[in-house]
């Protein structure tokens, strides 16, 4: 068949270049055999490693690793039935993580407890040119807001990470208004409710927080510090946790604990779980190495996946992943004081409730069920 074949192009080309796809069965006879790749490929049925390997190396072609993307209908149909806006009782801290786009900001709110387990509160569409300033004050009441806890106290979100890839100019300067992370030989600390950090996202798999730009880190009190962010670690670990076993049945009413990074939702739409599992992680090999990558499926948007990357980036600077148990039981006993503060003393003048201006346009939209 070798010997006999020719080649005929399957797609039009500009008339002087073209190109082939080889994989190993175009192998000369005596140099690797089919039945060399037939051994292969019953050995490579055994371990998802193996059968990458097989892919990429004997018919040379992207392996698509599909347990990488949870199915967004069983996400769905997992919903709980918490209120959204409302800090569901065990999340004892609040981050957000902002998606700009040219037309709408895109928010989402997520609460942090013990063993990194998250509940979605809420994700609010900004609707408005983004390049002018309603849509960054509508995202500024966002910031600004109380949210109220299940204990029946407010929470504030401690860090918002804003992606700076798009309308960058804009997203800089809004963050300059706020208090500002650092970055010191213990890490990433954000000392006070509130900051804003702007972020770009990486396509590096090293960390998950890379690095803070140079350029404005140094002493300027009210100097920019941008944050550069490993999407392909935070999508990676999100994914892990979607795809987690949780407890059912007897075993849930018998109070047994949800495993370590459970991720839970509130009664969103369809479209919202469709857009956190857009993207697949895809293994090409890159100069004779497998790099992976990831993908959004085709006809599939992604902007709740990116705000919960961004979410979870903002996490990760406020410490989430040094919290040992003492930061968590100090946490815990500060919310309690309050709460007991709050029953037997009326709410100070100088600590308002923020909330949205009447005529903002901030709504749930496709995420309403």
């Amino acid at each position: 068949m070798l010997e006999h074949g020719e080649w005929r192009p399957t797609a039009e080309g500009d008339g002087r270049t073209a190109g082939f796809h080889l994989s190993s069965l175009y192998s000369p006879v005596g140099w690797f055999s089919w039945a060399d790749a037939a051994e292969m490929y019953e050995q490579a049925q055994k371990t998802p490693d193996l059968m990458k390997g097989f892919v990429n190396t004997v018919l040379g072609l992207p392996f698509e690793e599909e347990a990488e993307a949870p199915e967004w209908q069983r996400l769905y149909e997992r919903r709980e039935t918490y209120r959204i806006g409302i800090v569901p009782e065990s999340g004892l801290f609040l981050t957000a993580g902002v998606d700009v786009q040219k037309d709408r900001i895109e928010v989402e709110v997520v609460a942090w407890g013990r063993s990194k387990e998250s509940w979605s509160v809420d994700y609010r569409v900004i609707e408005g040119d983004t390049a002018r300033p309603d849509a960054w004050v509508m995202l500024d009441a966002v910031l600004a807001r109380d949210w109220p806890h299940a204990s029946g106290h407010t929470l504030p979100i401690r860090v918002m990470c804003v992606d700076a890839g798009y309308a960058t100019q804009d997203v800089y300067a809004w963050v300059r208004q706020h208090p500002q992370a650092s970055w010191g030989p213990a890490g990433a600390a954000a000392r006070q409710p509130r900051t804003a950090v702007a972020v770009r996202g990486r396509d590096q798999d090293t960390a998950l927080l890379l690095s803070v730009s140079k350029a404005d880190a140094g002493g300027r009190r009210r100097g920019l510090r941008v944050w550069s962010v490993g999407t392909p670690v935070a999508k990676g670990e999100l994914y892990r946790w979607l795809k987690l076993e949780w407890p059912t049945g007897e075993a849930l009413e018998a109070g047994t604990s949800f495993p370590p990074g459970a991720c839970h939702f509130p009664q969103y739409g369809e479209e919202y779980f469709k857009q956190l599992t857009a993207e697949r992680l895809v293994t090409r090999i890159v100069k004779g190495f497998p790099r992976g990558s990831w993908e959004k499926e085709p006809g599939r948007r992604n902007e709740a996946l990116d705000c919960r990357v961004y979410a979870r980036a903002a996490a990760a600077i406020y410490g989430l992943d040094r919290f040992q148990e003492r930061h968590w039981r100090r946490i815990e006993e500060a919310l309690v004081r309050t709460v007991e503060r709050d029953e037997h003393e009326a709410p100070s003048p100088r600590m308002p409730v923020v909330r949205p201006p009447a005529r903002q346009v901030i709504h749930s939209g496709y995420m309403a069920r």
